[in-house]
């Protein structure tokens, strides 16, 4: 998970590179198919240095069936998209989910908040969320 947070809240312009996408994919443990990131990145500008956009590539996967079959998935991946520098924007975080009607995601979401501490108003580090959101899939897990 740090390994993750360390290449996303390094963003510069929206774009990351190839390499770092995949290392950040595979951190996150997002259960995607390659057949279903191959086909995301196709549809996607890929730049002279080998970098993507990464909304721009969030916005692909979201047509998957690997992201439609997955609340983690779902979750993991529209929360670089609420990302400004290393805090998510909750309330743009959750209109994402709301917006793609993806209800149990946002549910999920707010179990999450109940246990992440506000850094600034209205936003929460990438860190806590994702070790909050580890510890609240084993807790409802195990429930």
């Amino acid at each position: 998970i740090n390994e993750a947070v360390d290449i996303l809240s390094h963003i510069d312009d929206d774009k990351i590179t190839l390499s770092d996408l995949e290392h950040v994919l595979k951190c996150l443990n997002t259960n995607l198919t390659e057949e279903d990131v191959r086909e995301a990145l196709e549809h996607c500008d890929t730049s002279d240095n080998m970098k993507v956009d990464l909304k721009d590539f969030l916005t692909e996967m979201k047509n998957t069936q690997s992201f439609k079959d997955s609340v983690v998935t779902q979750l993991l991946l529209t929360a670089p998209q609420a990302l400004e520098k290393d805090l998510i924007d909750v309330s743009k975080f959750k209109k994402l989910l709301l917006n793609d009607d993806l209800h149990s995601a946002e549910a999920i979401l707010t179990e999450v908040l109940k246990n992440v501490p506000e850094y600034e108003k209205g936003k929460i580090t990438i860190q806590d969320f994702l070790t909050t959101f580890v510890d609240t899939l084993r807790t409802l897990k195990s429930e």
